[in-house]
C-alpha cells in the first residue's frame, strides 16, 4: 500500500494550501482535511449535502446512504433473476476534527438549501470527481510532494493514521468499520509493511552493516599496533 500520505506530507499539504489566501484555496484546504479524516470515498463525499453535514454536525455521525455508495447496484441478469442491491449504509463518526472542516464548508455555502451539495460546482451541482481530482494534484505540485496524489489517497491516509496511532487492540478492525468494509480481507491490505517501515529497516540495516565494518577495521588497526 503505497498510495497515502504520511504524516509529514499531509501536514506540507494542508500548510501550503493554507498559505494561499483565496476563497478557492479556504475551500480546498477544508476539502483535502475533512477528506482526510473522514475516509471517505471521493464520489461519496461529493455526493453530501447540506442537511447531510447539518444533521452530522447534531448527532456526531455522517450518514452515507447507501445510494451514494459504490457496489453491486440491484439488477435483473438476462434470465430474469433478480439480484439484490450489495451496497450498504454507512456512517462515519464525526470527530472534532472533522466537525470543525465541515462546519466550515457549510459556512461556504447556502446552509439554507438543505438537498444543495455540501461542495457546489460552478453552476450550483455537486462538484465533480474529476474537479476533486484537479484540485488536489494541483495542490500536490504546488507543495513539491513529487507524488501523483489522487482525492482516494486521502481514504487509504486516514486507515495507514489508524493503523500507526490507534491504541486499539486490532485497529484493523477499526479500519474495517470506518472505511464500512463489509470484508476484511479488503482491509488487509493496511496490515501490510509501510514504505517508512521499509526506508526504516534499510537505513537500520546500513547503519548496522556499515558500523560492523568500522569496529572490525578499528580492532584490525589497534591489533596490527600492540603486535607491532
Amino acid at each position: 500500500m503505497d498510495k497515502y500520505l504520511t504524516p509529514s506530507e499531509l501536514s506540507t499539504l494542508l500548510k501550503t494550501v493554507q498559505r494561499v489566501n483565496s476563497p478557492t484555496a479556504k475551500r480546498d484546504y477544508h476539502i483535502i482535511a475533512a477528506l482526510s479524516l473522514c475516509g471517505c470515498r471521493i464520489g461519496e463525499f461529493a455526493r453530501i449535502t447540506v442537511l447531510q453535514a447539518v444533521n452530522a454536525l447534531k448527532s456526531k455521525y455522517l450518514f452515507l446512504p447507501r445510494e451514494h455508495r459504490k457496489g453491486r447496484r440491484a439488477h435483473i441478469k438476462a434470465d430474469g433473476t433478480q439480484v439484490p442491491d450489495k451496497r450498504k449504509d454507512h456512517e462515519v463518526y464525526v470527530t472534532t476534527a472533522l466537525a470543525e472542516h465541515l462546519k466550515a464548508l457549510l459556512d461556504m455555502t447556502d446552509a439554507r438549501v438543505m438537498d444543495a451539495p455540501l461542495v457546489p460546482g460552478r453552476y450550483g451541482e455537486p462538484m465533480t470527481v474529476r474537479a476533486y481530482q484537479l484540485r488536489v494534484q494541483y495542490w500536490a505540485d504546488e507543495a513539491d510532494l513529487g507524488l501523483k496524489v489522487s482525492p482516494h489517497w486521502f481514504r487509504h491516509t486516514r486507515a495507514m493514521n489508524i493503523m500507526r496511532s490507534s491504541g486499539a487492540q486490532n485497529p484493523l478492525l477499526v479500519v474495517q468499520k470506518v472505511l464500512g468494509h463489509s470484508n476484511i480481507n479488503n482491509t488487509a491490505i493496511y496490515a501490510h509493511a509501510t514504505r517508512e517501515d521499509m526506508e526504516q529497516a534499510l537505513q537500520n540495516v546500513d547503519a548496522t552493516h556499515n558500523k560492523r565494518r568500522g569496529r572490525l577495521s578499528a580492532l584490525r588497526k589497534q591489533h596490527d599496533k600492540e603486535i607491532a
